[in-house]
């Protein structure tokens, strides 16, 4: 089934107080919408990340899988990052980028005609999500995608942690091993089966200051700001707990979650939770070799939910 491409320019200035607005694409094929969903990417990366593509890899990116099984699929750039506008870090905080976000998705919905929609996001992108669903009840279920409810934080290959929060930017935030050392983010990032064509295109980029020329076009030359903060224990603890919709929870064997399984207790309010660990795969998922498996778990989740 042959999937449409359309870019959307969405104004979004109510939520930061200035002309500001969030690109979008929205991904479809021409039957009727079974689910509308709405993705947000992790932290310095782009609505790209959805719609990763490669020789090295097995078929098209995650937006067209969902868009060609009949889903609408809709994924936006942060604000302030990506093609989005450009604002100060001042306007773009954790709940002016959810309150954007939030407005992007309702006037889609209302322009395409378009049923309640599930909400996904990947790595910050899920941080983003709980404050968003907490806040503004946008979503009728949520995926959190490599993102810790509990506690995220970057595994090492020397079986230690990392999880530096706080400080003036994230570059002083992530300073030091984080960003020091790049076989910490490698490990953490990509299981040895990724092409390293791909591993070598996406860490060369430079973290957390981007200085690679051109970016590849999934990653974003800028951080949202509250990403100095993701590595906070609890750092969106109080709005999971309040959150009563469905939840999936995925993640690669080796990712920013200690224990998949333990995030349940996260969301007391939801009475659905369903979590999924694909096995070989590190925190980005759409990388990997073995990320139509998660994809399969997401589509068939999502399908499953009551009206």
């Amino acid at each position: 089934m042959s999937v449409t491409r359309t870019e959307l320019r969405v104004d979004v200035s109510a939520a930061v107080g200035a002309e500001a607005s969030l690109a979008v694409t929205v991904h479809r094929s021409g039957s009727a919408a079974e689910v509308f969903a709405f993705a947000v990417p992790g932290g310095g990366y782009t609505r790209g990340y959805y719609d990763l593509s490669h020789p090295a890899l097995d078929g098209p990116g995650q937006a067209e899988y969902h868009a060609s099984r009949g889903w609408v699929f809709a994924v936006c750039d942060p604000l302030g990052s990506g093609d989005s506008t450009p604002v100060p870090d001042a306007l773009a905080g954790l709940d002016a980028s959810a309150h954007a976000a939030h407005l992007a998705c309702t006037q889609i919905r209302a322009q395409l005609g378009l049923g309640p929609a599930v909400g996904i996001g990947h790595s910050l992108g899920g941080m983003q999500l709980i404050h968003q669903q907490s806040r503004f009840a946008t979503f009728s279920a949520i995926a959190v995608l490599g993102f810790s409810a509990i506690h995220t934080r970057i595994p090492t290959p020397d079986a230690r942690v990392l999880a530096p929060a706080g400080g003036r930017s994230v570059a002083e935030a992530w300073a030091g091993e984080l960003s020091d050392d790049l076989a910490n983010l490698r490990y953490a990032y990509h299981w040895d089966d990724v092409a390293p064509e791909l591993v070598a295109a996406d860490l060369s980029a430079g973290f957390p200051v981007r200085t690679a020329d051109p970016l590849p076009p999934w990653i974003s030359r800028t951080f949202p700001p509250y990403a100095a903060d993701c590595l906070a224990p609890g750092v969106v603890a109080e709005q999971a707990a309040s959150i009563d919709v469905p939840v999936f929870v995925g993640a690669g064997e080796r990712d920013v979650l200690a224990d998949a399984r333990a995030e349940a207790a996260a969301y007391p309010a939801s009475r659905d939770i369903t979590i999924a660990e694909i096995p070989r795969c590190a925190h980005m998922h759409n990388f990997s070799p073995r990320r139509g498996r998660l994809w399969q778990r997401l589509h068939a989740w999502a399908e499953s939910l009551e009206d």
